[in-house]
């Protein structure tokens, strides 16, 4: 945060600082309450763990927040609510009660941060996840345990993992592009 505001010569705000904290609090906590124990896992304990109901509902709604991290970059973008004077469609307009009299460019400007640094964030998450499916099946493959590399899993897990790691670079450099790093980064971190 100082680097980057002496460095690059961005501003520090007190939303900077908020967000700031907030990540290092949630670190914080994560590291002291998280198991420091770590299993080994084959082929099929990935199967059975992949294939937990639990895993369901979060392949469901991991891929909905993004679709809406990615719908609200659209429209911001496409609407030009960046601007004073944006081009919202009708339709549009009356669902999301926007109106010359009460638009502020720099909610939409926080709301599009938020679409491209989320966004960025999800898809780096994901990444992480297939990451270390892969590696436990290479793991496994190094103590003598091949038998996963003659199926599609390991093969579709890599495919998911380079995709996420393209979409979240595509993703954190377009916020980037369009907003100072004390915006985006600690959204997406």
């Amino acid at each position: 945060m100082a680097i980057a505001s002496w460095f690059m010569g961005e501003h520090l705000d007190n939303w900077d600082i908020m967000s700031s904290l907030v990540i290092a609090g949630g670190t914080i906590c994560t590291v002291i309450f998280a198991d420091h124990t770590s299993p080994s896992f084959g082929l099929a304990d990935l199967e059975a763990l992949y294939g937990q109901p639990q895993m369901a509902v979060y392949m469901i709604a991991v891929p909905t927040v993004m679709l809406i991290h990615a719908a609200v970059v659209y429209c911001v973008s496409a609407w030009n609510l960046t601007t004073p004077n944006p081009e919202v469609p009708a339709y549009a307009a009356s669902f999301l009660k926007i109106s010359e009299e009460d638009h502020d460019p720099m909610n939409w400007a926080r709301a599009e941060v938020i679409g491209w640094a989320g966004l960025g964030g999800l898809l780096g998450g994901q990444s992480v996840l297939f990451a270390k499916s892969l590696m436990e099946l290479v793991k496994a493959a190094l103590k003598g345990d091949v038998s996963a590399f003659g199926t599609f899993f390991p093969y579709g897990i890599l495919f998911l993992m380079l995709g996420c790691l393209y979409c979240q670079i595509t993703s954190l450099n377009a916020g980037l592009r369009l907003y100072d790093s004390l915006s985006v980064v600690p959204v997406y971190q």
